[in-house]
């Protein structure tokens, strides 16, 4: 009973990362999803010309849907933190690769 008392404490800032990790993953989709989204919008298809016009047009939105791709970007190298400090007590080498891996990805044009 003693033993199950002691692994309960030892697993809950395990949990409390799963839970940031949880928040940040769903995070991480909507806001690049929605920048990215946004972004396309304005910039269409179409001349160089005609692209810039656009994105002159609505130029305030069209920096808010970039800082929204920016800030999913750092939100992505966070959640990369999160999940290694969840899954360290379980493996700690292929945490730590799949931390190096991850913030590859989030960093990549």
């Amino acid at each position: 009973m003693r033993l199950e008392i002691e692994n309960a404490e030892a697993y809950k800032p395990q949990r409390t990362y799963a839970k940031l990790a949880g928040i940040l993953f769903l995070g991480v989709i909507i806001t690049a999803l929605g920048g990215s989204f946004i972004a396309s919008y304005i910039a269409g298809s179409g001349t160089f010309r005609e692209t810039a016009m656009r994105i002159v047009a609505s130029e305030r939105l069209y920096r808010m849907a970039l800082s929204t791709v920016v800030m999913a970007t750092l939100s992505s190298a966070l959640l990369a933190f999160a999940l290694y400090a969840m899954l360290k007590p379980v493996n700690s080498l292929l945490a730590q690769l799949a931390m190096i891996f991850s913030l590859g990805d989030s960093f990549r044009p």
